[in-house]
């Protein structure tokens, strides 16, 4: 007579799902060493924090290169390979989380706020951005404007439609200052969302 072969696809079942429990657990872990491997220098006195600010954007076709007047350009002040505490040596549009932020730009006068390497997050975004960048125009409703001014990029490091990219900068620029948490938890809500890509305004305000 046939030995049953129940207990065996029992036993074999068991381990497998042992062995799945063990690889998302291994995933986890990953994820969450991820985190804490991620260091960002620290705004203030280092404790999260609620700063208004007034919020503008730019790309590469309105930033500026070597010069202010030298526009076209993914350069930024503050690469990593000059030895600055950044993650890129390109402005860069990344998914906006917390291990993979987007380019922001801040005033030289600003580094106590937002020293180079800094992190933020933007709730009207739903994204975290890192300081990287200098602002630097003179107009007064551009980086001059309000007590603190961060400028945020978007879109990839090569040329797009001048108007397309000109329309979706201007129209989500708030037209009052806003909230941005300084030192923000790795936790807080992401919205993946692409700001712009291909020549389409993809970015959602929330």
């Amino acid at each position: 007579m046939l030995a049953r072969p129940f207990p065996r696809l029992i036993l074999t079942i068991g381990l497998s799902m042992l062995g799945l429990v063990v690889a998302l657990a291994a995933v986890f872990a990953a994820d969450t060493a991820s985190f804490a491997a991620t260091h960002y220098v620290p705004s203030g006195n280092g404790k999260q924090a609620n700063v208004t600010v007034f919020l503008t954007w730019y790309g590469f076709n309105d930033n500026s290169g070597t010069t202010e007047n030298q526009h076209g350009s993914a350069l930024i002040a503050f690469p990593k390979s000059d030895g600055n505490p950044t993650p890129h040596n390109l402005a860069t549009e990344g998914k906006g989380t917390y291990t993979d932020p987007i380019t922001f730009a801040a005033r030289d006068n600003d580094h106590k706020t937002f020293p180079i390497g800094s992190v933020i997050y933007v709730p009207l975004t739903e994204k975290y951005y890192v300081m990287e960048d200098q602002c630097g125009d003179n107009d007064p409703q551009g980086c001059l404007h309000g007590t603190h001014h961060v400028d945020l990029w978007m879109g990839p490091q090569s040329a797009s439609n001048s108007t397309a990219l000109m329309n979706c900068e201007d129209n989500n620029t708030p037209s009052n200052s806003v909230k941005v948490i300084i030192n923000p938890s790795a936790t807080l809500t992401v919205d993946t969302t692409v700001e712009f890509s291909h020549n389409k305004c993809t970015l959602r305000l929330h």
